[in-house]
């Protein structure tokens, strides 16, 4: 149940920063690493809804599941002024989620419980 409500958490966080208006935000280093930053989140997301789920639903159908949710992100910030769409956000997060699918399946195959 923890693991439910920390995945729900992170979610609700992303979709918060994603849609938020960031042009009054101070330029940090961690910011002009955005691809970066796309692909460690999503993988993490992915990562924490497969432990969450997994016993629910299969790995490609959570993973399907999440690559929806960014590409919807991703069509409601082309909706808004200050947002915009890219396509390498959505395969930086395409190639996150693929790797957080991939390390859960490697501790998943090591260890029967992993999680």
């Amino acid at each position: 149940m923890l693991l439910k409500i920390l995945f729900w958490s992170v979610l609700f966080f992303v979709s918060f920063f994603s849609l938020v208006d960031i042009t009054q935000t101070v330029d940090t280093p961690l910011l002009s690493f955005d691809k970066v930053l796309h692909f460690a989140i999503y993988s993490f997301m992915n990562v924490l809804l497969l432990i969450a789920y997994n016993k629910n639903f299969s790995i490609w159908f959570l993973s399907l599941t999440l690559f929806v949710y960014g590409i919807l992100i991703e069509v409601i910030q082309n909706q808004t002024t200050y947002r915009a769409a890219e396509l390498g956000d959505i395969l930086a997060n395409s190639f996150g989620i693929l790797i957080g699918a991939l390390i859960f399946k490697i501790a998943y195959r090591f260890n029967k419980h992993p999680f």
